[in-house]
C-alpha cells in the first residue's frame, strides 16, 4: 500500500467514525423506545451494502485487489465512508434519518433511506469492477454514477413529491416503491461504470450508453407515482399493490437488463 493510499484509508476511517457512529446512536435511541421498530431496515442496510461491496471486490475487481486482503479492507473502508457521506446528502434530497426515523418513527422513511443506502453503495461498487490504475479511478467512477443517481432522485421528487409523501404523509407504500427505484437505478448506474479503465472520456461515453435505457424506468416510475399519489379520497395506498409490486418490477427489470448486458 502506497503512502497516498494510506492517507485515503485514514480519511475513510475518520469518515466511518463521523458518519456511522451517529447513525448507530440514533438507531439505539429508536430501540430504547419499547415496541418501536422504525429503524430495523436502516439497521441492516449498511451490513447488506457492505456484503454487496465485498462480493464485487472479491469477484469482479482488479486481480491485484480481489486476491489481496489488504486492498479488500481498503476499498471496503473507502466504500463504507463513501456511503456514510451519502447518508448526509440524503438530508438535502428530502430524507433525513435522524429527523424522519429516529425522532418521528417513520417506517416509510426507514425503508426509503435503506433503499438509498443500498443504491448509493451499488453506484460505488460499480466503480470497482474491472482493472484500473488506482483508487482515484474508483473515486471518479463512483462520483459520476452517484451524482447522476442523485439527480434522477431530484427529478422524481420534484415531479411527483415522493419525499413529501414519505416524510409528511408517512405512506409506507411510497417508501417501499421509492426504495425499490433507488436500488434499481443504483444497480444500472453501477453497472454502467463497470469495465477496464481506458480514459475519463471513454468512461463517460460508456456510462451514458449503458445507462440510457434507465430513462424508460424513470418514465415508468413517474407514471406509477402519479397513479398512486395520495389525496383526500385516498390518504393511504395498499402497501403490496402500490409498494412491493412496483418496487419488485423496478428491481427485476434492472437486474434483467444488467444480466443481459453480460460481461463488461
Amino acid at each position: 500500500m502506497s503512502e497516498e493510499e494510506f492517507y485515503v484509508l485514514a480519511a475513510s476511517s475518520v469518515g466511518i467514525f463521523l458518519f456511522w457512529v451517529p447513525w448507530i446512536r440514533d438507531i439505539m435511541v429508536i430501540y430504547d423506545r419499547r415496541g418501536r421498530y422504525a429503524g430495523i431496515a436502516a439497521f441492516f442496510a449498511p451490513f447488506f451494502a457492505l456484503g454487496i461491496l465485498f462480493l464485487v471486490l472479491r469477484n469482479f475487481a482488479s486481480l491485484d485487489v480481489r486476491n489481496n486482503p489488504v486492498y479488500i479492507v481498503f476499498y471496503m473502508a473507502f466504500g463504507l465512508a463513501w456511503c456514510g457521506l451519502m447518508t448526509k446528502c440524503f438530508s438535502f434530497l428530502g430524507l433525513d434519518f435522524r429527523h424522519d426515523v429516529a425522532e418521528q418513527d417513520n417506517y416509510a422513511a426507514d425503508v426509503a433511506i435503506s433503499g438509498a443506502v443500498l443504491g448509493s453503495m451499488l453506484c460505488f461498487s460499480g466503480g470497482n469492477i474491472g482493472d484500473g490504475p488506482g483508487w482515484w479511478v474508483v473515486f471518479f467512477c463512483a462520483a459520476v454514477a452517484t451524482v447522476v443517481w442523485m439527480l434522477v432522485w431530484v427529478v422524481i421528487d420534484q415531479v411527483n413529491g415522493v419525499c413529501e409523501a414519505i416524510t409528511v404523509d408517512q405512506d409506507l407504500a411510497t417508501g417501499v416503491r421509492f426504495a425499490g427505484f433507488l436500488v434499481a437505478s443504483g444497480l444500472v448506474f453501477g453497472r454502467a461504470m463497470a469495465g477496464n479503465w481506458v480514459s475519463a472520456a471513454a468512461t463517460w461515453t460508456d456510462f451514458w450508453r449503458v445507462s440510457a435505457p434507465l430513462g424508460v424506468l424513470v418514465v415508468v416510475a413517474l407514471l406509477l407515482d402519479r397513479l398512486f399519489c395520495l389525496s383526500k379520497e385516498v390518504p393511504r395506498q395498499n402497501v403490496f399493490v402500490a409498494g412491493f409490486l412496483p418496487a419488485g418490477i423496478y428491481i427485476f427489470l434492472s437486474a434483467y437488463y444488467v444480466l443481459r448486458l453480460g460481461a463488461w
